[in-house]
């Protein structure tokens, strides 16, 4: 399955259904996952993620308010919220101020920085809705995280399936 040209020092390239395929794999059994358990590790993952962000009072916009994020391709939606200064994790089904949607493609090309969040949603391969404002808040936050603030186990997640994005034509 594996294709690599003679005499090349590249990496081997994956066909693109397959790496499409291969991109999307992961994320259905989520959809399977128990709620509380999920939002649990996702709600962890922020704590420690944005824990700098946080002392730097930078979150304080997001306290009370409902981020939907929806990934349309492999039907995952999540709203992620602050309250108390706490991270919330709920079912994505609920009432949002604001909706980040996409495909997962471009939600790892984001994640793994492979591609400029400007170009994603200026291109509308990302899409804001409801209060584009606070989604704007949202995605500029998400910009600024610095990638050695993620945790290692994350980091090569990401990297890797950002490299299979790439080879995903949009």
């Amino acid at each position: 399955m594996l294709s690599k040209q003679p005499g090349s020092s590249a990496p081997p390239s994956i066909p693109e259904p397959v790496a499409a395929s291969l991109l999307r794999l992961p994320l259905y059994p989520l959809r399977l996952a128990p709620a509380r358990a999920l939002g649990a590790v996702m709600e962890r993952l922020l704590a420690v993620t944005l824990a700098q962000h946080e002392r730097d009072g930078e979150l304080d916009f997001l306290e009370g308010r409902k981020l939907q994020i929806r990934v349309e391709d492999v039907g995952l939606e999540w709203i992620i919220t602050r309250a108390g200064g706490r991270w919330r994790v709920l079912d994505g089904r609920r009432e949002a101020d604001a909706v980040i949607r996409g495909q997962v493609r471009e939600f790892v090309l984001l994640a793994s920085r492979r591609e400029d969040p400007d170009t994603l949603f200026f291109q509308r391969r990302l899409v804001i809705e409801g209060d584009v404002e606070f989604g704007l808040q949202a995605k500029n936050l998400l910009d600024s995280l610095e990638w050695e603030a993620l945790p290692t186990p994350l980091r090569w997640l990401l990297a890797n399936a950002g490299s299979l994005a790439v080879q995903v034509g949009g």
